[in-house]
């Protein structure tokens, strides 16, 4: 199960807020957001109400440590992973949308080697990002999924060495 600080972090980055806005929406300070964030503050009662009526989720949901749902309706298939890796390491490939969601979902896990591939991918900056990045992915996506992503890139890895 995520901490509060990761489950706050997903929630915010899914629903594209930015700290200084959840901070106004939250009637916080934005180094109180970001503290939360990092696990360097614990949070109040009141705290935890106000961070998720400004997320507009139930505080319970941060609380449990319930991150946001997934690509709906992705079936790893045989056919859908190679689509997901081929974009994953740069072939020009057709994605139906739920694949690109989670190309975009799998895309900070992915090894160097592969973003120097595709060109310029979103990479998160440190350790604390990565981290939230594999429990997001892994709770969204679930472990054997990954693993056939993972098995798939690594047969990818071995074909271009």
């Amino acid at each position: 199960m995520p901490d509060f600080g990761s489950t706050l972090y997903c929630w915010r980055a899914r629903r594209g807020v930015t700290q200084q806005a959840l901070a106004h929406a939250s009637r916080l300070p934005r180094p109180t957001v970001s503290a939360l964030e990092r696990g360097a503050l614990d949070p109040t009662l009141r705290t935890i109400r106000r961070v998720a009526a400004g997320l507009h989720v139930p505080a319970g949901w941060l609380v449990d440590g319930r991150l946001p749902p997934g690509p709906d309706a992705w079936t790893p298939t045989r056919a859908s992973v190679e689509r997901v890796v081929a974009a994953l390491v740069g072939r020009s490939v057709r994605l139906r949308p739920v694949e690109r969601q989670v190309a975009a979902l799998v895309t900070p896990l992915v090894p160097s080697w592969v973003a120097r591939c595709a060109g310029p991918a979103p990479r998160p900056s440190g350790v604390r990002r990565m981290r939230v990045a594999w429990v997001l992915a892994r709770a969204q996506l679930g472990d054997a999924a990954l693993k056939a992503l993972a098995v798939r890139l690594e047969k990818a890895r071995q074909r271009r060495s």
